[in-house]
């Protein structure tokens, strides 16, 4: 048995957070200067946040100290528990490193606790679906070092798209420049973006909302692996694109379950409005940057 620590880049249906009894450590949302935890900041609230501040909000990782805290609060309840924390992916967040670095110190001055951090190589939906298998491990009976080894395996085949439907936000954080990003503005052209070992990686520019979704659910219907079931959809102020989304491949792929949720300001302070995730497990492993596109 053992207990399941994410961060708050995680993404998923309210109801599945609520039945999954998760240990969640938020994130920070920095808002001309003040911090906000992003947990609070979701849908319309975030929306509010964004368009009335002064300078272009940042996102700011759980400290060490963070992680210490929830780390001490769940061995304090259940000293005999392990506790499996899982992580937005090391190579777009210092998250990961953070919850190592608390684990080895609660270590040293708690020699039983059984901790385990593992890299989810991922975020929003893609966190969520991998802390959903997490916990039917944890049901089947796993032990935590055989559900830590499972996840990093499941890990190398998780699929995560991302479609960007303007690039304000990006040139507004300085992501890209103005020059290109207005050029691609004018011309309809539609980055989707795949998390590829860690890291996103362009796959795709398409023309057109249409075409780039269409895109996306085509590459969705070639590479899942059926045998796990579940789609996971994030969106920002695109609710009726992502049901549309949904209801493109219900017909395709009638036995899978599809997880649509608002999306969290992670990916959402970036991608801008429009944008939307699609996450699940696939056949076979991702390739590295430079691979298939």
């Amino acid at each position: 048995m053992f207990r399941i620590l994410v961060d708050g880049t995680i993404d998923l249906p309210p109801e599945f957070l609520t039945a999954s009894g998760f240990t969640v450590v938020p994130q920070k949302v920095v808002v001309d200067g003040r911090e906000l935890p992003d947990v609070e900041l979701r849908g319309e609230a975030f929306s509010e946040v964004v368009r009335k501040a002064r300078t272009f909000p940042t996102t700011s990782s759980p400290s060490p100290y963070d992680f210490y805290r929830a780390y001490e609060e769940l061995y304090a309840a259940a000293p005999d528990v392990g506790i499996l924390a899982l992580t937005v992916s090391s190579g777009v967040s210092a998250t990961y490193e953070h919850a190592y670095l608390a684990a080895e110190e609660f270590r040293a001055s708690h020699p039983d606790a059984q901790i385990v951090v593992v890299d989810s190589k991922t975020g929003s939906v893609g966190l969520g679906l991998l802390a959903l298998f997490a916990d039917e491990l944890r049901q089947k009976g796993a032990s935590l070092a055989e559900a830590a080894a499972e996840l990093r395996e499941a890990v190398k085949r998780f699929h995560l798209f991302v479609y960007i439907d303007t690039l304000e936000n990006l040139m507004r954080s300085g992501r890209i420049d103005r020059f290109h990003g207005r050029l691609a503005g004018l011309l309809q052209i539609k980055p989707i973006f795949l998390i590829r070992d860690g890291v996103f990686d362009l796959f795709r520019r398409v023309r057109g909302r249409e075409r780039a979704l269409a895109a996306i659910a085509e590459e969705v219907v070639a590479r899942i692996d059926l045998g796990k079931k579940r789609i996971g959809i994030a969106y920002a102020d695109a609710r009726a694109e992502a049901e549309r989304f949904v209801a493109r491949l219900r017909d395709r792929l009638p036995q899978v379950e599809f997880l649509l949720t608002e999306m969290g300001p992670a990916i959402a302070l970036h991608g801008g409005p429009g944008s939307i995730v699609v996450g699940f497990f696939g056949r076979d492993v991702v390739a590295p940057p430079g691979g298939e596109g």
